[in-house]
């Protein structure tokens, strides 16, 4: 892996990772909020676009820095799953 201050590319991929793992994080908690059927439903196709962006720029940044990227690449699998899974 790259050191984080190598170059303002390498800086800002270290960003776009630890930003887009927060945003992962509030999305799950906000998924875990129960609400009625039809809004939960709403809410999870918005989360589920929200999440294969984020992923995928997360595994972009981490082939900036070469980092190990085959977990985000799995979860973007199974995101892409549950997203054609919902009517």
């Amino acid at each position: 892996m790259k050191n984080i201050f190598e170059s303002k590319q390498t800086f800002q991929a270290y960003a776009i990772i630890d930003v887009g793992y927060y945003m992962i994080e509030n999305i799950q908690k906000e998924l875990d909020v129960k609400e009625n059927l039809i809004n939960n439903k709403v809410l999870r196709k918005k989360n589920i676009k929200i999440l294969i962006f984020i992923l995928k720029e997360i595994i972009e940044a981490k082939k900036i820095i070469e980092a190990d990227y085959s977990y985000d690449e799995k979860l973007l699998k199974e995101v892409k799953k549950h997203k054609n899974k919902i009517p």
